[in-house]
């Protein structure tokens, strides 16, 4: 397993819709590794009583993702409340493995302007944007050299 930290104390805008994913093309191309949909820091809705406490994501990468001795791990959210803003970050990583490819669902990109979709406030409604998450989505094939 692969576990994701962040620092406590940033905002957390009620939480939101967060991907993990990763580019082996330079950052032209990213596939999901891992999704945290509705609730990204929290541990519920807000609503419900939930509490924005959770600040590690742990999860397993896909056993055929190919190795690479480079590749771009991404962090993307967009905001539950709040001006509507695509959160961003990413890091350079090498990932052990045989060469090879892996399809699997392309990054979400919303709320970064023109030929993107926007995805408004949430106003409660975690389900606010979701079909780009779950049904709306385009697959992509990355492929890999090896890396031992």
């Amino acid at each position: 397993p692969v576990t994701v930290s962040f620092v406590a104390g940033g905002a957390t805008h009620s939480g939101g819709h967060c991907e993990f994913s990763v580019s082996y093309d330079g950052g032209n191309t990213y596939v999901v590794l891992h999704q945290e949909l509705r609730y990204c820091f929290y541990t519920a809705a807000p609503s419900a009583g939930g509490v924005d406490t959770v600040r590690n994501f742990t999860f397993t990468l896909p056993a055929n993702l190919p190795g690479t001795d480079h590749a771009i791990f991404a962090w993307t959210w967009v905001n539950a409340v709040g001006n509507r803003e695509f959160y961003n970050n990413c890091g350079d990583i090498a990932i052990k493995g045989s060469a090879g490819s892996y399809t699997g669902k392309k990054v979400t990109i919303a709320n970064y302007g023109a030929g993107y979709p926007v995805i408004p406030e949430f106003l409660g409604n975690y389900e606010t944007g979701i079909s780009y998450y779950t049904t709306n989505t385009e697959q992509v094939t990355v492929t890999g050299a090896g890396y031992s």
